[in-house]
């Protein structure tokens, strides 16, 4: 009986030194899920209305197939939530023109645009990589 508690309490303690690593690995790894090539991100509709698409060209390289929450917002003196999206991308490089339409509420004046990617690159972590637009101005026009 003596040695099934000294099988079990080695087998306990391997698992426990097990997590102990896993959860160190987990925690300090340097994650790079994605590499944003050119930044800041290169806007194609330097002056745009509200209610019109503002185009930009992202240039990015995924190294996950992890999906990720995209959180977007407009700063200049203010910050105005633009959206966020879980789009399907799988992994590798690419560079893609992006439209987004300007909110009617957004008002007039010089912004850039702030893109967080979020991934979950493991079951106790995710890490977040923040992008920023070239300067646009949102003009009165629609």
């Amino acid at each position: 009986m003596n040695n099934i508690f000294n099988k079990i309490s080695i087998i306990a303690a391997s698992i426990s030194i097990l997590m102990v690593i896993a959860v160190t690995v987990w925690t300090i790894y340097p994650y790079k899920p994605i590499i944003i090539n050119k930044e800041p991100i290169e806007i194609l509709t330097s002056e745009v209305g509200r209610g019109k698409p503002l185009t930009y060209r992202i240039d990015y390289c995924k190294n996950t197939d992890a999906p990720s929450i995209i959180q977007k917002a407009y700063e200049n003196d203010i910050i105005f939530p633009a959206s966020t999206t879980q789009p399907l991308n799988s992994k590798g490089c690419r560079v893609v023109n992006v439209s987004q339409v300007i909110p009617y509420e957004l008002p007039s004046g010089r912004y850039r645009l702030k893109i967080v990617f979020t991934y979950r690159v493991n079951p106790i972590r995710s890490v977040s990589v923040v992008a920023y637009t070239d300067y646009f101005n949102v003009t009165e026009r629609e």
